[in-house]
């Protein structure tokens, strides 16, 4: 964890964490067409392996030992990662399979989750944890807009 940070940060984004996962199993469990328990418990158990992994990795303080590493690490085993299990997800046939029994209805709810992380990402650049160009995008008219959220602000 990052150091100096206020409590309600961490426990925000640990409580941003638990609401992304419970809406994850709310998916599973509302899906326009029955998805079996295996199918349901194996996503429901990498995404719990992963969240497991990631947290491991960070807590060793792999992602900030050596930031200017090559490839830098987040990319390395974290994006990667992430961006291969979408890619075979969405390029097999019980991957496809999948993907067509989650409700449309409740694909849309799952993105309630960026409001916290928007809060907690605002949080971690008042204490200077992060630089307010990863919270906010400059628009040529001066107009700030948030980069992850597509607002104005």
């Amino acid at each position: 964890m990052l150091e100096n940070l206020p409590l309600y940060l961490n426990i925000g984004f640990i409580l941003t964490t638990v609401l992304a996962v419970g809406m994850v199993i709310l998916l599973i469990q509302t899906s326009s067409k029955p998805i079996a328990a295996r199918t349901a418990r194996g996503v429901i158990a990498v995404i719990t392996l992963w969240l497991s992994i990631q947290a491991l990795l960070s807590l060793q303080g792999i992602y900030t030992n050596s930031p200017e590493s090559m490839p830098p690490r987040i990319i390395l085993f974290g994006v990667l990662p992430a961006l291969t299990a979408v890619i075979v997800v969405f390029n097999t046939k019980k991957g496809k399979l999948f993907i067509d029994r989650l409700s449309m209805q409740m694909l849309s709810y799952i993105h309630i989750v960026r409001i916290p992380v928007e809060l907690v990402l605002y949080g971690l650049f008042v204490h200077g944890a992060v630089l307010l160009a990863k919270v906010y995008c400059w628009l040529s008219d001066g107009k700030r807009f948030l980069c992850t959220q597509g607002q104005f602000v």
